[in-house]
């Protein structure tokens, strides 16, 4: 009969190669009570490691949350090591901060493991993803648009969160789990496709391994050229930036002569302000305005450019005129959609609950901005849609839109996206309202 023990030469390998942590660190683990995160904790405890066991009552699944927490409590007791726990009502929390289940109990994860981290003396938190898991997350990532950064999937280590297992694919896993006898609660709700992460892992990746058998190792494969790849390309746009980039004071000046010199302009303007949080339309609306009149501003949610004679200056947004925030402006609250009558007021805006991703931004409506009007079956330049509404100019630079995502739901106070319209198998109703 195999044992743990028989398992531990690649582990320790992997921890040292990629250089996780050090023989005298303390390691918080997260476990679930899954099968990923207890054959980790088993490892670990075989491995001799200096380590605590942390484990989070989501409260989503009933009975099965609260028989979770027993078997990580006994596995902890079994292992001889301390056991962190908590309850989270995750529901009520998803709804305060209007943000998805998903969400809302990954934040209180790490804000949890992080204040237990600190406050019994860890020095990382070891959470469970598999090679498996990157090829999923990579999947998610293309299938959402992604770039080269997108590309490397799960790292091994950031900041203080370490991934253990990554040398490992979901079936390595449940090998080990069988031959060693290893004991694990199953979450039933991974079988169900409700989620774009379940119906990737239950239906595309099997057809997927179908035409590949080494679809892990292929993309890991990859994935590790992604990563030196991405380091030449930092590198370039440090060499760069340090070229077109000019401090003054609090600003940051680009050379427009300098930028108009360089090869694949739009890619490389993009990868210098994306830390900046411009999007890559933006970027685009700012190169077709170099050689535009001076005065032009362009804004990000952090930062604002204004097209300059000579450079672009780029700048932190910190006054009151240009930083805008949703509670400044609007009133929010949900209804049921039971007899509900929508308001003729163009100072209400009223949306589908259940199609929104939250929080909502709101933000200068920008060139390059388009939407779905409501009515209209494709998208339309916001630029045509205020034109065409004859909207003088002093009043167009006023315009808000609000966005969920990256996605324009209402031009404030205009029109809404008619893709979050309410129809009649709307459930709950959000509404925004104009505070003046």
């Amino acid at each position: 009969m195999y044992k743990i023990s028989d398992f531990l030469l690649p582990f320790k390998n992997f921890v040292n190669v990629q250089q996780l942590f050090g023989a005298d660190n303390r390691i918080l683990l997260a476990v679930s009570g899954g099968i990923d995160s207890v054959v980790m904790a088993h490892l670990f405890s075989a491995a001799g490691f200096n380590i605590g066991i942390a484990h989070c009552n989501f409260q989503l699944r009933e009975n099965d949350a609260d028989l979770d927490s027993a078997f990580v409590s006994e596995l902890a007791s079994h292992l001889k090591v301390p056991f962190h726990h908590v309850k989270f009502k995750t529901t009520t929390y998803a709804e305060e901060k209007k943000i998805s289940i998903q969400m809302a109990a990954r934040d209180l994860r790490y804000r949890w493991l992080r204040k237990i981290k600190e406050e019994f003396g860890y020095d990382q938190i070891a959470v469970a993803h598999h090679k498996s898991d990157t090829v999923e997350t990579v999947l998610i990532n293309m299938l959402r648009g992604t770039g080269i950064a997108g590309l490397h999937g799960i790292l091994p280590k950031r900041d203080d969160i370490i991934r253990p297992l990554l040398y490992l694919t979901r079936e390595d896993i449940e090998h080990i789990a069988n031959i060693c006898k290893i004991t694990y609660r199953e979450d039933l709700s991974n079988r169900s496709s409700k989620y774009l992460r379940n119906k990737l892992r239950n239906e595309v990746i099997p057809i997927l391994k179908e035409i590949n058998p080494d679809l892990e190792q292929t993309f890991a494969q990859t994935i590790e050229y992604v990563k030196e790849s991405e380091e030449l390309v930092n590198q370039y746009l440090e060499e760069k930036k340090a070229e077109l980039f000019h401090d003054r004071q609090s600003e940051q000046l680009i050379s427009i002569e300098k930028l108009n010199e360089q090869k694949h302009m739009q890619a490389l303007l993009y990868g210098l302000l994306k830390s900046y949080n411009f999007s890559a339309s933006t970027v685009a609306e700012i190169i077709g305005a170099l050689n535009a009149q001076p005065g032009k501003q362009f804004l990000s949610s952090t930062h604002k450019i204004v097209k300059d004679r000579k450079h672009l200056i780029l700048s932190s947004i910190t006054n009151q005129e240009d930083a805008i925030s949703m509670e400044s402006l609007f009133i929010e609250r949900i209804e049921p959609n039971k007899s509900f009558g929508i308001p003729f007021s163009n100072k209400i805006g009223c949306f589908d609950y259940e199609k929104l991703k939250l929080p909502l931004e709101v933000r200068t409506w920008q060139p390059g901005d388009s939407f779905i009007p409501l009515g209209m079956k494709s998208k339309k330049k916001l630029s045509d849609f205020l034109i065409d509404l004859k909207i003088p100019l002093n009043e167009k630079e006023k315009v808000k839109v609000v966005l969920s995502g990256s996605e324009i739901i209402w031009v404030a106070g205009y029109r809404i996206n008619d893709r979050y319209k309410i129809t009649p198998e709307t459930k709950k109703i959000y509404i925004l309202e104009f505070k003046n």
